[in-house]
């Protein structure tokens, strides 16, 4: 990972939720499985938690899985998109600034 998105993730990690999300995520029944695809730092995985999901967080980054997962009950797992074994379906799959990289 480049030095920039280092400083970056950084600098973010700590960031309130999106307004976005969080309406999203008052609209969902706040049980079941969710997936974060690149999760970063965790921010969108942590709104998810709190709202009693069972997170299923990933991301290409060693550095990103590990601050993901000092915020979450479960280990974030360092996986690429092509590499994901999960349960079938999931009730909520979130994946911001990620698709692009696939």
């Amino acid at each position: 990972m480049r030095k920039s998105w280092n400083h970056f993730y950084r600098l973010t990690q700590n960031k309130p939720p999106s307004e976005g999300l969080v309406k999203a995520v008052s609209l969902l029944d706040h049980t079941g499985d969710a997936l974060d695809l690149g999760c970063g730092a965790g921010w969108a995985s942590s709104v998810l938690a709190r709202n009693g999901f069972d997170i299923y967080a990933l991301d290409a980054v060693p550095e990103l899985v590990d601050i993901a997962s000092s915020k979450l009950s479960r280990r974030a797992s360092h996986l690429r998109f092509d590499e994901v074994e999960a349960p079938e379906t999931f009730d909520a799959i979130f994946a911001c600034d990620a698709l692009h990289y696939v």
